[in-house]
């Protein structure tokens, strides 16, 4: 009965487990996957803009590798999560919408291309790095667009968007990760308690934390890589939280084998 009733507390904890990662991640998902499909793309067409009308010497090569520089720059996610977090306030509290400064993240993102662009002999003024920030920080994605499309966003949401976005709330919310996490600590005393024992409990978290470990770092990009072909979701904090939990699930097991032999030894 004893192993019954730990067996179920264990499947609780891989359930803990796993909500607790998704949550802290969550976020973080949503803001790479419109930065990735939206936000970048638009800033890539702004720059290669500019960027080709500086100099005769940019062809597609060029702009390629900027692209992709763009592509894998963290800055875009910056700023990309600087607008989140504006469109989510108005959209949960009608808090008015105020779009930061982004100069200094552009000016990041120039300066990552500019070994680039001067591998092909094209070098970026500092009158020229302030025209293409201008360019950008003026554009619809930045200023009044952004705006008027969250207010008919909110304006004209269904039943099923305002669920989809008190979802969203819950599942990023500081209330369920201490909720999560209180759990796990709860359920860890009730399993010491049932066993008896001080050190026990670490083969049951350990497997939890193992489980949850293999389903985010070998089936989460199992699945994400099935639907790449309609959408492009960045999972990149979800695995690496996978990779995490695996090597302390591994740990928490080995620990225990190893007590459990020094103490058999005794």
């Amino acid at each position: 009965m004893k192993k019954f009733i730990c067996g179920l507390l264990t499947v609780l904890l891989i359930i803990l487990f796993s909500t607790l990662i998704f949550s802290l991640n969550f976020k973080k998902v949503v803001v790479n996957t419109i930065s990735n499909v939206v936000v970048k793309e638009e800033i890539v067409s702004s720059i290669n803009d500019v960027v080709s009308s500086f100099d005769d010497k940019v062809n597609d090569d060029v702009l390629e590798k900027v692209e992709d520089n763009i592509k894998q720059s963290e800055a875009i996610d910056e700023v990309t999560e600087d607008i989140f977090d504006e469109v989510m306030g108005y959209l949960n509290n009608g808090d008015e919408i105020v779009i930061a400064n982004i100069d200094s993240e552009l000016e990041k993102l120039i300066d990552e291309n500019k070994d680039t662009l001067e591998d092909y002999g094209i070098e970026i003024t500092e009158e020229d790095k302030q025209e293409i920030i201008d360019s950008i920080a003026t554009s619809d994605l930045i200023n009044e667009k952004i705006e008027e499309e969250v207010m008919i966003v909110k304006d004209n949401m269904s039943s099923e968007e305002l669920f989809a976005l008190n979802i969203y709330n819950v599942l990023t919310s500081s209330t369920l990760q201490i909720a999560m996490v209180i759990g796990i600590i709860a359920i860890t005393v009730i399993i010491a308690l049932i066993k008896k024992s001080l050190y026990k409990w670490m083969i049951n978290v350990g497997i939890a934390l193992c489980c949850v470990g293999i389903v985010n770092v070998i089936f989460m990009p199992i699945v994400v890589n099935l639907i790449r072909g309609v959408i492009t979701i960045d999972i990149g904090g979800i695995v690496t939280n996978g990779y995490i939990a695996l090597g302390i699930g591994i740990l928490l097991i080995v620990i225990h084998v190893l007590l459990n032999k020094f103490i058999k030894k005794k």
